[in-house]
């Protein structure tokens, strides 16, 4: 076991018997421990990985090349909790702002928070507000994203959902007779 894992532990759970143990306080403690950790080891294997340098020059989506710049750094909001990053970053000859492939993979084109993250953000700011949606998941899953990151996320996710539902009617339903 790590030892300032053991240390924290140990001192949460005191020379206290049994049964005057805080179990919330002992069960947070541990979850907070092991998510730091496999961010941790996530982060370093995701660091340790240069695929994302593919050279030079690479095809950038504006059907022109975009050429390797350096490495950017950028801090993501996983489940597992902050994970700083850095991404190899190409720059379009066309475009005015350049893109890191790593995160177009990855699913964090648009967003600092992972694709987790997002579902995680989403599905409660269905049915609360913003606000009410950052606290719950916050004290449920220990992920801190602002009230204003929820509202992005959660507008995204709902013009997804109803280009899907468009998408849908139009493959299903038949046209319209016209005049």
């Amino acid at each position: 076991m790590d030892a300032e894992a053991e240390q924290e532990i140990e001192a949460l759970l005191g020379a206290a018997a049994v049964e005057a143990l805080d179990w919330e306080a002992v069960e947070t403690a541990w979850r907070r421990r092991v998510l730091r950790v496999a961010a941790r080891v996530l982060e370093t294997r995701l660091k340790a990985d240069p695929s994302d340098y593919q050279g030079a020059e690479i095809d950038c989506a504006c059907g022109q090349s975009a050429r390797y710049v350096d490495r950017r750094r950028k801090t993501f909001v996983s489940v597992l909790g902050e994970l700083n990053l850095e991404r190899a970053y190409d720059h379009g000859e066309r475009g005015q702002s350049g893109f890191c492939p790593r995160d177009r993979a990855l699913g964090l084109v648009l967003s600092s928070l992972t694709p987790g993250v997002q579902r995680m953000t989403a599905s409660p700011a269905a049915v609360g507000s913003f606000e009410e949606s950052r606290e719950l998941r916050r004290e449920l899953a220990g992920v801190e994203v602002s009230t204003k990151q929820v509202e992005r996320v959660a507008e995204g996710r709902g013009t997804e959902v109803a280009a899907d539902e468009r998408q849908t009617v139009e493959k299903t339903a038949p046209p319209a007779p016209t005049l």
